[in-house]
């Protein structure tokens, strides 16, 4: 289980006044994209389906229907897949949950909120190119918006006001989700070594992920490799909580994370 969630040079003075023109034209385009989602709420609103308790209350229902309505997803490796999850499990259980739960004894709540605010922050690029891919201009403009805001207004990102803003906080899309919504199929389910349950289509998305994340452009390719890691460390707690959920759901562990995985990236697709 796997995975966009900072950025400022300085220049001399020479080099300031030579590439004014340029930097000045990118930044009117951001304060107007800003501009026009700020000034569209209700549209956002309405292309979302509304909000509130009765949007989410027939969400739910719907996902409750479609995963009892719909077949379950092929496992012809199951043989393979099962001999993996009990390496995993092995791994989770033993390393990382302990890992996991001395970071959260030794690192406070709102450090760790604000390294994640950061990074997600930082990520907005992939979250914003996937609404495109999927057709949602008014989205792309929100993610664009929300990332000004909590640069200018969030010290960098460290808080998130724009999540104060309900439509302003589009549903976070990866590049899995827009295969699907191009009705590429979800394939084979597979479990990988250490990064867990998948498909076909949501590892395909991975790749996808990977390349859109802005970390890897970083001209240091060690300082990436080390807030990539960084990232990875602080969202082990939240990873190993919902593997655990998944795992404790149902009287078989396999089929139990494997049901979990499959309902969250339906929702996920959803939304």
């Amino acid at each position: 289980m796997c995975s966009i969630r900072s950025r400022q040079s300085h220049f001399q003075a020479k080099e300031a006044s030579s590439r004014a023109c340029p930097w000045s034209g990118f930044f009117v385009g951001i304060v107007c994209c800003v501009i026009l989602v700020l000034a569209v709420p209700v549209r956002a609103e309405q292309e979302d389906n509304g909000s509130g308790a009765s949007a989410e209350d027939e969400l739910l229902s719907e996902l409750q229907q479609d995963y009892a309505s719909q077949p379950g997803v092929a496992d012809p490796l199951e043989p393979y897949n099962r001999a993996v999850f009990r390496f995993n499990d092995g791994l989770y259980t033993y390393v990382l949950i302990p890992v996991s739960d001395g970071y959260k004894a030794v690192v406070p709540e709102p450090f760790r909120q604000g390294m994640d605010n950061v990074f997600y922050n930082v990520r907005f690029p992939g979250r914003m190119v996937n609404h495109l891919l999927q057709g949602r201009p008014l989205r792309s403009g929100q993610e664009i918006a929300g990332f000004v805001i909590n640069t200018l207004f969030g010290f960098g990102g460290l808080l998130d006001p724009a999540d104060s803003i309900s439509w302003l906080s589009p549903p976070e899309k990866d590049t899995g989700t827009t295969l699907a919504t191009w009705g590429v199929g979800q394939g084979v389910y597979i479990v990988w070594p250490v990064l867990g349950p998948s498909t076909l289509r949501s590892s395909a998305g991975m790749v996808g992920d990977y390349f859109l994340d802005p970390l890897l452009y970083l001209e240091d390719e060690q300082l990436g490799w080390w807030l990539t890691g960084a990232d990875n460390l602080n969202n082990l707690p939240s990873m190993m909580g919902r593997y655990q959920d998944m795992k404790d759901f149902g009287i078989e562990p396999y089929s139990s994370v494997k049901d979990g995985y499959i309902q969250y990236r339906r929702n996920k697709i959803r939304k």
